[in-house]
């Protein structure tokens, strides 16, 4: 009995469906292409540009903090940082078309919470370490600047004393890739893919 009732009712959900009313619909008029560049030009572009600037802010201070490790340069790139990830935010959906990297979308390479900490170590030793042919994604990104800037459990004095040069060459590593990313994405939204 069961079965005939659901049988019955997959039978007239099916009978009840006429594709001929569809160009009589409201909205069917729907222009598909002005709703997409107004969402490019009016939401992705200018909020990839927004995490561009602040990922070049970042980088600047970050080069500012290696040459010159102290704790008010610290707290300036904790700052900056901060700004970044809240910009990261606002485009992690936009991963397709120039948000696609090699290892995948740039939220899903660039965005990895938690990043592996043992890893982290063990590259900024290996000085034969090479962070573009890595298919790590957790020892790349914002999360691994957030490990170097705020260590875990440490003082900011303790955490500027623990930085050599080993630690400040992977930052500056890890800011290089996240600049030219977000250059390249831009560039490609701003180039042809919009169109």
């Amino acid at each position: 009995l069961k079965m005939s009732v659901v049988a019955a009712m997959c039978v007239l959900a099916l009978v009840s469906c006429n594709d001929d009313d569809t160009d009589n619909m409201p909205g069917s008029d729907f222009n598909r292409e002005t709703m997409l560049q107004n969402v490019g030009t009016n939401l992705i572009v200018p909020n990839f540009e927004s995490l561009q600037s602040s990922v070049n802010s970042l980088s600047t201070l970050t080069n500012v903090f290696t040459q010159n490790t102290n704790e008010e340069n610290l707290t300036a790139m904790r700052i900056a940082w901060k700004q970044a990830v809240t910009d990261h935010q606002h485009c992690s959906a936009f991963g397709f078309g120039p948000g696609e990297l090699l290892l995948g979308t740039y939220a899903g390479v660039l965005g990895v919470f938690p990043v592996s900490e043992e890893k982290i170590e063990a590259n900024m030793l290996n000085p034969n370490f090479d962070l573009p042919n890595s298919f790590d994604r957790d020892v790349r990104g914002f999360y691994t600047v957030e490990y170097l800037i705020y260590g875990d459990g440490l003082s900011d004095a303790e955490i500027v004393a623990g930085f050599d040069q080993n630690r400040k060459d992977y930052l500056l590593l890890i800011l290089s890739e996240l600049k030219s990313s977000f250059d390249n994405i831009v560039a490609e939204w701003n180039g042809s893919y919009l169109q």
